[in-house]
């Protein structure tokens, strides 16, 4: 096992950013890796181009989606489950197919690492640079525009802020999720990342790098990053007046944790652990201010003021309530 890192990524239809973000994994300077990519049914030129690097260089694998089930969350949980069955690496980590990273990402995380126990459940993740479709550089930190750092336990499961394509967990923390089933509907809209940094929330611990390790890519109707969360009459009109669509993009997040909170279960837990679990369940599952004066208690933060209002507000109004997976 040694130090050797999996990194698993997820292909669908890349074939225009995906050579450059191959070439970056491919100049890390630590070379101990170990490549995984499913592609999930590319109409592109993107599977000859992966056959091309596979073809060059030993350390990269393809396969094809096997299942009938597809969707980006849905190809990440396949490949997981699928990795999960080869031979143990030291760490894992996922890989977008159209970002870039720096040459030092798998050198810097590693050694973040340093310290921490094998059998201790850890996981890593670093501040970005953005960059849109055409690859300009739009902003050098996602945290100074997203409020990523400074979460705590209870944040991740209220806020997503962890990013699956920056993260980096040991050994400990990929297998103590375990294989999911990929036909259930709660699964295939259940974010990788969300999950991974619940059970290392719970579980272990989670730490943030401040350094840029790569360039998140921003792209098609994407939020970009020159958004700013900051306080204007307007834009808390704005959200105000819209907090019925807000509270469907949000409860994706506590359907998340909902989910997340199952699998947990199944885990030889501690009292305390339990504790947690069963509070934030019941306060997902309630809603109102008597949540929202808690979330606070537990320094919940969501980024910028404006955020921070129209999260609370939909809270409080139980607005999400009727969302939430049954």
């Amino acid at each position: 096992m040694k130090n050797t890192v999996m990194i698993m990524m997820a292909t669908y239809n890349g074939e225009h950013y995906l050579r450059k973000q191959l070439e970056s994994i491919q100049n890390q300077t630590w070379s101990e890796w170990q490549l995984y990519i499913q592609d999930d049914g590319s109409t592109d030129g993107t599977y000859s181009i992966l056959q091309e690097y596979a073809d060059a260089d030993p350390r990269i694998h393809i396969r094809r989606n096997p299942e009938k089930i597809h969707g980006s969350f849905t190809n990440f949980h396949i490949l997981s489950n699928y990795c999960k069955t080869l031979k143990k690496c030291a760490y894992y980590c996922f890989a977008d197919q159209d970002d870039v990273w720096f040459p030092k990402k798998l050198e810097t995380m590693i050694i973040a690492f340093r310290g921490i126990p094998s059998d201790k459940a850890a996981l890593v993740y670093a501040d970005m640079a953005l960059i849109n479709g055409q690859g300009k550089r739009i902003s050098e930190s996602i945290d100074a525009q997203w409020k990523i750092s400074g979460k705590n336990c209870w944040s991740f499961f209220w806020v997503h802020k962890v990013f699956g394509c920056n993260l980096m967990m040991n050994s400990f923390l990929f297998f103590s999720v375990p294989i999911l089933q990929v036909e259930d509907p709660r699964i295939q809209r259940l974010s990788h990342d969300n999950l991974y940094a619940k059970f290392a929330a719970v579980l272990g611990r989670i730490i943030y790098l401040p350094e840029a390790t790569m360039e998140y890519r921003r792209s098609g109707k994407n939020v970009t990053a020159d958004q700013k969360y900051t306080i204007s009459l307007g834009r808390i009109l704005q959200r105000i007046f819209h907090l019925k669509d807000l509270a469907r993009r949000h409860v994706k997040v506590y359907n998340h944790s909902l989910t997340t909170i199952s699998l947990l279960r199944q885990k030889n837990l501690t009292k305390a652990q339990r504790r947690f679990l069963n509070r934030n369940q019941e306060m997902l599952q309630k809603g109102g201010w008597h949540t929202v004066r808690e979330l606070k208690k537990q320094h919940v933060n969501w980024g910028g003021n404006v955020e921070n209002i129209s999260h609370e507000l939909i809270i409080g109004l139980r607005l999400y309530i009727r969302y939430l997976d049954s």
